[in-house]
């Protein structure tokens, strides 16, 4: 009795064929399944997040026991490690302490520290969601795929499904949430985003439309923690306060190259099954949070992110403004869009939508500059031929009442 239920048509199949071999034909199969699904009184899984399920028991958190095993728990998936009330910190070959090590992946920034273990927590118990996906992000050997390492330690790897952010905008990949304790996504890349909505559906826990091959679409809501790791962050087409509020962007810094790297601790040391016991006693025992923490550091990231990703921003900011086109006395629409498309397409964004850019561009160029915009016909001056056109392939176009970005300083135009 493994003390939760298992989805596996495989299984399913075993048990038929014990009790009449000659039940092989896959259509009988499946109008049996069709069958037990009509006839069956379903009833949801566990989503009381005082209980968490792990290997040998269900922990209560709001007595601080293991309950036993029992059918009245639904409970389709379970954490590795056992529970172990008297588990106590080991200090591993006489030198490997948990803290110091999670201290040195913050670079001793204690805030960041607490969010580490805050991640822990809600890695183990989904059904306390906290409504944020968690974004870890450095380059080079800073620690944050040891980390990962110790969460599929700690839950058990086949407990965690591995989409990447833009694979839950795809046909049949949700599917694989199925079951699972948590999503961890590693070395994703900063491929453009142009659809996020069930992936933001997934990380606030609210019912998505799950496609399987050959099968009728159904409804789920899945309740697991989403974590993604890379060097880089990927940019969105959804600029809202609804996809910037579900974002904890935890910068890793350190440095572990050199003198300070030691495979043991990756290879070894958060495999120990006194450690994952401790670690789980701990996380187990935390004061209950509704949120979590926001280190300033991790404040900091989320604000240059939003930065980032409003990629006509970046293109006023370092293309528009440093060429001195803010201060032409008229831009052509066409030559703003064809740069500014060229630009998107640089960065990985296909086919960026430019409806309305001027707008866009206007209001950044307001509020960076001192200077007045608007939209209308006009005629660009010669002087600034050779700083729109430095090749002098589109100047017969310069024609007048050409529809342009306008400079409204005549001193300056």
């Amino acid at each position: 009795d493994l003390g939760h239920y298992v989805s596996s048509n495989d299984i399913f199949r075993k048990l038929l064929l014990k009790y009449d071999s000659r039940l092989t034909s896959n259509k009988f199969f499946l109008e049996l399944i069709s069958y037990i699904r009509t006839e069956t009184k379903m009833k949801p899984p566990l989503d009381d997040y005082r209980y968490i399920p792990v290997a040998n028991g269900v922990y209560n958190i709001k007595t601080h026991k293991l309950e036993e095993f029992s059918p009245n728990f639904v409970i389709t998936s379970k954490i590795q490690t056992e529970y172990n009330p008297c588990a106590r910190k080991p200090i591993l070959d006489g030198w490997f302490d948990f803290d110091r090590w999670l201290e040195a992946l913050a670079v001793n920034d204690k805030e960041v520290v607490a969010l580490l273990w805050q991640v822990i927590n809600e890695a183990i118990n989904p059904n306390r969601t906290r409504k944020k996906m968690v974004l870890m992000v450095g380059d080079g050997n800073n620690g944050k795929g040891t980390f990962q390492a110790l969460l599929e330690n700690l839950i058990g790897r086949s407990n965690i499904s591995n989409l990447k952010p833009d694979q839950f905008g795809k046909e049949f990949y949700l599917g694989a949430l199925e079951g699972k304790v948590c999503n961890i996504g590693d070395d994703i890349s900063n491929k453009y985003l142009d659809e996020v909505s069930d992936l933001m559906s997934v990380i606030s826990g609210d019912p998505v439309q799950v496609n399987k091959k050959s099968l009728q679409p159904v409804e789920a809501r899945f309740r697991l923690l989403c974590i993604f790791s890379g060097n880089d962050l990927p940019r969105a087409r959804n600029k809202t306060m609804g996809w910037y509020r579900r974002l904890c962007i935890i910068p890793f810094r350190a440095d572990f190259n050199g003198q300070k790297e030691r495979h043991e601790i990756k290879d070894r040391f958060i495999k120990n099954k006194e450690l994952l016991e401790w670690v789980l006693f701990k996380v187990l025992n935390m004061p209950d949070f509704d949120s979590f923490i926001e280190p300033e550091a991790v404040q900091k990231m989320l604000s240059k992110y939003k930065n980032d990703n409003d990629y006509i921003k970046v293109w006023v900011e370092n293309f528009y403004i440093p060429n001195g086109w803010h201060e032409t006395n008229h831009v052509p629409m066409f030559i703003a869009r064809n740069k500014l498309k060229e630009f998107a397409e640089d960065i990985g964004i296909d086919k960026p939508k430019l409806g309305q850019f001027s707008n866009a561009v206007m209001a950044e160029l307001e509020k960076t500059t001192s200077y007045k915009y608007s939209a209308k016909n006009g005629t660009v001056s010669s002087k600034f031929y050779d700083v729109l056109d430095p090749q002098g392939f589109q100047r017969k176009r310069f024609v007048k009442g050409i529809w342009g970005i306008h400079l409204e300083d005549e001193d300056l135009g």
